[in-house]
């Protein structure tokens, strides 16, 4: 198996979902670092992945996206300070552990995330791996798993790859969907929920949508026209005047959105070496000293009962999985 990390998706909900009170000795934040830190652990003991890697964020504000469309997630507040300190310590753990972390400047996550998915199917098929012969490579079929809470990864889906939504709680499970689920709870095929959100907008990223469409009528028109290049070549067929109405006169803006909430799948990560992403087997020795280093004492717990004391009930009740 094949694990993908949409870290900073954990970063900011294991932030908001773990008491601030999370500090070291020094008084430092570290709730988004355990908080991730536990996510890793719950990741990588359950599914026993061949390869990870961790997908970030670019360092620059500025990607296509904004360049193009400047009202792109330009409501979202900036970064606090206690959450931006965070990043660093979890960017050491990861590198502690063997985990490669991937970025390209102007790029979002998602856009290294399906570019890397784009290339994991010519890697596995190649008679090489980086410079050295193939010895034994797993086969695809050893599914892609994504793991993000973000559903704009539901268009990566298919066959091989699966998008698992995990839960901050124990009261509310993980979603895994592959192309089953999608049509399950869309009616659609996993590719079109870019024509969903052209159509339904997505506020948490600031795609606007076609102003009056809802949910319910955003899903009927994908079910029935497919795409909204098809759905704009037929719009006389559309049954409601008001519906038609309000796709006439938002044409422009539908495809606009269409092309934000596409990911960009062809990113150059021409330096991405697929051994580099092998896990390591002595890796939970690894995450046992970095874990040990940071007073987290439940986690190596977790990963050695033997070498840690029962933690406080508070570390004890946080569950990423």
């Amino acid at each position: 198996m094949f694990l993908i990390l949409d870290t900073f998706n954990f970063l900011h909900r294991a932030y908001h979902a773990i008491p601030a009170t999370f500090r070291d000795s020094k008084g430092q934040p570290t709730n988004a670092v355990y908080g991730v830190s536990s996510m890793l652990v719950s990741l990588l003991t359950e599914y026993n992945p061949t390869y990870v890697v961790a997908a970030m964020e670019s360092k620059e504000k500025e990607n296509f996206r904004v360049s193009d469309f400047a009202a792109y997630k330009a409501h979202r507040p900036e970064m606090e300070n206690d959450l931006r300190v965070q990043i660093p310590v979890v960017e050491e753990i990861l590198t502690a552990i063997g985990i490669p972390q991937l970025t390209f400047p102007g790029f979002e996550a998602d856009d290294i995330i399906g570019s890397l998915v784009n290339l994991i199917p010519t890697i596995f098929a190649s008679a090489k791996i980086g410079s050295e012969a193939k010895p034994s490579v797993p086969p695809l079929s050893q599914s892609v798993l994504i793991i993000s809470n973000d559903r704009d990864f539901i268009q990566l889906i298919n066959q091989h790859v699966q998008v698992l939504s995990p839960s901050l709680n124990s009261k509310n499970p993980p979603k895994l969907y592959d192309e089953a689920a999608v049509r399950a709870e869309y009616g659609f095929e996993p590719r079109q929920i870019i024509d969903y959100k052209a159509l339904r907008g997505d506020p948490s990223d600031g795609i606007p949508g076609v102003f009056g469409i809802g949910e319910k009528t955003a899903k009927e028109l994908v079910v029935e026209f497919g795409t909204i290049e098809n759905l704009y070549q037929n719009l006389g067929k559309v049954t409601k005047e008001s519906v038609r109405q309000k796709l006439a006169e938002n044409a422009e803006m539908a495809v606009k959105s269409k092309e934000l909430a596409t990911i960009h799948c062809e990113v150059p990560l021409t330096t991405f070496d697929l051994k580099s992403a092998k896990l390591a087997g002595d890796w939970k020795d690894k995450a046992i000293q970095v874990f040990s280093g940071h007073h987290f004492k439940s986690l190596v717990k977790r990963l050695s009962p033997e070498e840690a004391k029962t933690p406080p009930a508070d570390e004890n009740q946080l569950t990423l999985l």
